[in-house]
């Protein structure tokens, strides 16, 4: 076993795990092994709420400032003894997920919403990314400052996008 792995012992079942000392959440200095203690901890609660449940899991293998991707099937390393089952997908035939996706942003831009609203909304890291969306109409610059306005007051993103939809002033 190399120098980096170890294993852990859950009710009687050995599990090789890595790089305990890897840092996942920065901020506090959590590591991966500060996490797993964590869900030991806690599994007796949150065990029986995961029963009979598909399970799609978010992961951050640099942690959670890098890239990260959704896991929705059980990885090849999974152990033996965990019981995993097919679970069918529902899919509508000729869709792409993101023409959905930019089909939404566009119709924002449309409706006059402002590129850094969109880009809340969508989950959009920088505001490049939104500016494809948005049509510099003479409505959607005037809506765009209103909301500058709104958000200069301490205005939060649901009482923008709220103010724009209603078209009402907010003082």
């Amino acid at each position: 076993m190399r120098a980096d792995r170890k294993q852990i012992t859950v009710e009687g079942r050995r599990i090789p795990v890595s790089n305990l000392d890897k840092t996942l959440y920065p901020g506090e200095k959590f590591t991966k092994g500060k996490v797993i203690d964590y869900y030991i901890r806690i599994s007796k609660f949150l065990l029986p709420h995961l029963k009979d449940r598909p399970v799609t899991l978010k992961r951050f293998p640099d942690g959670v400032f890098g890239e990260a991707f959704y896991e929705k099937d059980a990885p090849a390393f999974t152990p033996e003894w965990v019981k995993t089952v097919s679970v069918p997908r529902r899919e509508i035939q000729g869709l792409v997920w993101h023409d959905l996706r930019a089909t939404f942003g566009m119709r924002l831009g449309e409706a006059g919403f402002d590129a850094f609203t969109i880009m809340a909304l969508m989950g959009h890291r920088n505001v490049r990314t939104t500016q494809r969306y948005v049509r510099a109409t003479e409505r959607n610059k005037r809506e765009a400052v209103q909301a500058a306005m709104l958000s200069s007051r301490g205005h939060n993103l649901a009482t923008r996008v709220n103010a724009i939809t209603q078209n009402h002033a907010v003082a």
